[in-house]
C-alpha cells in the first residue's frame, strides 16, 4: 500500500532531524528525499521540440521588434501569406469531406 500525503520539505528536515542518525546519514537521508521530490519529466516528442523552438523564435523576433532592428509583418500581411500557404490543404480537405456526403 501506498500512501500519498503532502508535506514540505521543512516537515521532512524535522522529521529526520528526530532520527537518531549521524550528520553524514541525515545529509545523504535529505539528497535522496530531495531527489525523490523533483517532478518526472518525459522528454519531448520531435513535434514538440519543433514547436518549443518556433515560439522561441518567435520571441527573439518579437524581441527585435521591439528594439526596432526588425519589421514584423501586419496581420493583414501575414493572413494573406497564410492564405496561399494552406490554400491547397483546404482545397483537398474539401474534396475528401464532399465525397463522403
Amino acid at each position: 500500500m501506498e500512501l500519498r500525503m503532502p508535506v514540505s520539505f521543512d516537515q521532512v528536515l524535522e522529521l529526520v532531524s528526530r532520527l537518531e542518525l549521524t550528520e553524514k546519514q541525515r545529509m545523504q537521508l535529505v539528497e535522496v528525499i530531495r531527489e525523490k521530490a523533483k517532478p518526472e519529466t518525459k522528454p519531448l516528442t520531435a513535434q514538440q521540440k519543433e514547436f518549443v523552438d518556433d515560439m522561441k523564435q518567435a520571441l527573439r523576433e518579437v524581441e527585435l521588434h521591439q528594439q526596432g532592428k526588425l519589421k514584423l509583418q501586419s496581420m493583414e500581411e501575414f493572413m494573406k501569406e497564410f492564405e496561399v500557404e494552406h490554400r491547397e490543404y483546404w482545397r483537398k480537405k474539401d474534396k475528401k469531406t464532399a465525397g463522403k456526403g
